[in-house]
């Protein structure tokens, strides 16, 4: 009830009035009451309202606490709008781009009394250049705080945005939606500022996204951190990158097939699926960028410094309300491999399953198999297996028991085992659609080891036959099997390899610049590896395992006797006279021992087998419970249980009632006449 409603009474009233105990006399206050039944009936249908009520909220705990919630916190206060703004990424305009659907999310990691600050400027490009856009931003419980409109009546000077004092710990979402109007394809194109503020102070490394829709006019330097899963740290570096409108994502798959149900990597730059260049190939791959649609998918968090110290290895509170993925600051573990086992599907064959974990790391899984024996991994009747293990835990390979030849091994060779992991949390760098990319890519890890940080691998073969008409090149078209240095920057191409001056940005799959309609894939992975060794022995050969089912054991036929044979369970029987001459005998003990002891049988008669339901002989089998005849099922049980509570509440509220009209029975028999009665 609000604390400001004042209720007004009919009558001054002199005394506080009773809650529970009424009066013992039928007027109260020179107030006639309403007839004792009528009051009894309002307190039998206040309890029946109370069963019901607790009926409602035992069954529905989630519901209750909902109706019974209040709004949803906001999550923050509002302070000012920005005045002032400065670059993320200087140079480098924000939109939601098209690989992203049209939506750039920038996530703010704050702790409370962080303030989360969003500034944006509308471009001052030509206006067919730029689309209307909107800009919300939602924290970490859900709530939106605030929604940004910027179209062609914002002036290019006023800067657009919000500063919020957070009052949760959780991860921020500011998204950039593009609003072309239709059917034109055009970009927010905005100048931005997404910070995490403390006492006035911008904290460092709190900001990050998972896709990043970009235009950039002149030529921009931008530098990138890719922090993933499991800790692999990267930094990227794009010299005088000028992709106009593109988008930069880093995954563990980089393109993938479509229809390929395992979601691999493809290991390839393949056109973009609108584009037309060879035959529309492109349709045929992708850039994924949902896990639900492509297994064991990781999109890396992007930073735009370096991730900070204090991050939490997991946010429990993400403002697009994610359950899972929730991980941030995560910390590099060296790689491991663990549980190495192998099982025989058969005894006479080495076919089987080898089954190991990785709790540290992910990557790629070698699985070398010394199938002769000779304590060399590299023979000619060796086998080798391979497969990528996109997350960590358990990993399985099945082996036909067949060497590389072909020919099935002898299980009395001693088959030996090697797991090897290696390529630790592979990165794919995509530049998608990005026209020109003048200084290259380089890409360092910072963890996973220190041989060769900056080695970058890519493989450009699938444009040879479609590049000719293109303005511009890039060479090699494939790095080496060991990779490449990227250091100062490589993979690179100009905006027009002539001095015409022709537009890069076709869009036609045939001509324009060389990185037009194209998703570029460079990739990079740890180097450390660990390993794990497995013996097949001859004496591991398993021996047969003798059936489970119980061969039947004959019954022995009874031989008739006179008597029944005694029973477990008592059987009532007429209580015979008192015999002076005969000693009492003791009650049967509840004690365990005593129970389980049967009396011995008869001679001639077989002993029952083992009950089994209590695995004492002879004792009685429960009826069984079928879930079309008892209510021993699961849902029978807790209505059952659910109607008994209901029906112990409402006796106790009647035997409540009774003694209360006990009570006032004989408190009426106490009560003197009333003069004149």
């Amino acid at each position: 009830m609000p604390s400001d409603l004042t209720i007004t009474p009919s009558r001054p009233q002199t005394a506080p009035r009773p809650l529970l105990r009424p009066p013992a006399s039928e007027s109260f206050r020179g107030e006639p009451l309403p007839p004792r039944r009528f009051k009894r009936g309002r307190r039998v249908v206040g309890c029946l309202g109370l069963v019901a009520l607790a009926t409602t909220t035992a069954a529905s705990p989630a519901a209750a606490a909902h109706s019974l919630s209040a709004s949803p916190p906001t999550g923050s206060t509002r302070t000012a709008t920005p005045t002032t703004l400065t670059e993320t990424l200087p140079g480098v305009l924000v939109q939601g781009g098209m690989t992203n659907r049209l939506k750039t999310t920038l996530f703010a990691y704050t702790k409370p009394g962080d303030t989360v600050r969003a500034a944006f400027r509308r471009s001052s490009l030509p206006q067919d250049s730029w689309a209307p856009s909107t800009v919300t931003l939602t924290s970490p419980s859900g709530v939106v705080t605030d929604r940004l409109a910027l179209d062609a009546s914002t002036p290019v000077t006023t800067i657009v945005g919000s500063e919020r004092v957070s009052t949760e710990e959780g991860v921020w979402s500011i998204v950039v939606e593009d609003r072309p109007p239709a059917p034109e394809i055009r970009g927010a194109n905005l100048t931005w500022e997404v910070g995490v503020h403390r006492d006035g102070v911008r904290v460092s490394g709190r900001v990050f996204t998972e896709s990043l829709g970009v235009h950039t006019g002149p030529p921009a330097d931008i530098t990138l951190f890719a922090l993933t899963r499991t800790g692999g740290l990267y930094r990227q570096v794009l010299r005088a990158y000028d992709g106009i409108d593109s988008t930069l994502q880093v995954t563990n798959k980089g393109n993938t097939a479509v229809g390929d149900p395992q979601c691999a990597p493809t290991y390839r730059s393949v056109p973009m699926p609108t584009s037309p260049e060879g035959n529309a190939i492109g349709r045929t791959f992708r850039q994924p960028s949902d896990a639900t649609d492509c297994a064991g998918l990781e999109r890396y968090r992007l930073f735009f410094e370096s991730p900070a110290a204090d991050l939490p290895t997991t946010a429990a509170r993400w403002a697009d309300g994610r359950a899972s993925d929730t991980w941030l600051g995560a910390r590099y573990s060296a790689p491991q491999v663990t549980g190495l086992t192998f099982a025989r599907r058969t005894a006479s064959a080495n076919a089987g399953v080898l089954t190991g974990t990785l709790p540290t790391q992910p990557g790629t899984v070698d699985i070398q198999i010394d199938a002769d024996g000779d304590g060399r991994f590299d023979g000619p009747a060796d086998v080798r297996l391979s497969r990528t293990v996109p997350r960590t835990g358990a990993f399985t390979f099945d082996w036909d028991g067949k060497n590389g030849a072909g020919d099935t091994t002898p299980v009395t060779v001693p088959v030996s085992m090697r797991a090897t992991l290696s390529r630790s949390n592979e990165a794919h760098f995509l530049r998608i659609d990005a026209e020109r990319s003048i200084g290259g890519i380089e890409i360092e890890r910072l963890t996973g080891g220190t041989t060769e940080p900056r080695s970058v691998h890519f493989d450009d073969s699938l444009f040879a036959g479609s590049s000719a008409a293109r303005y511009s090149v890039s060479a090699p078209s494939t790095s080496a099997v060991g990779g490449l240095d990227s250091l100062g920057g490589l993979h690179r191409w100009a905006p027009d390899d002539t001095a015409a001056d022709r537009n890069p940005n076709m869009n036609s799959g045939s001509t324009g610049s060389w990185g037009d309609l194209r998703s570029i894939d460079d990739w990079a992975f740890g180097a450390d590896s660990a390993s794990a060794n497995l013996v097949l022995n001859p004496a591991d050969v398993p021996t047969p395992t003798p059936s489970t089912v119980p061969t039947p054991t004959p019954t022995p036929t009874p031989v008739p006797v006179p008597t029944p044979a005694p029973s477990l369970t008592p059987t009532p029987s007429p209580t015979p006279a008192p015999d002076p001459s005969l000693t009492p005998t003791p009650a049967p003990s509840d004690s365990p021992s005593d129970r389980a002891t049967p009396p011995p049988a008869p001679a001639g008669i077989p002993t029952p087998p083992p009950s089994p339901v209590t695995g004492r002989p002879g004792a009685p089998t429960p009826p069984l419970r079928t879930a079309s005849s008892s209510l021993a099922n699961t849902g029978s049980e807790s209505v059952a249980i659910g109607v008994g509570a209901a029906g112990a509440v409402v006796l106790g509220a009647a035997a409540y009632l009774l003694r209360r009209r006990n009570r006032r029975a004989s408190s009426d028999k106490t009560t003197p006449p009333v003069a004149g009665a």
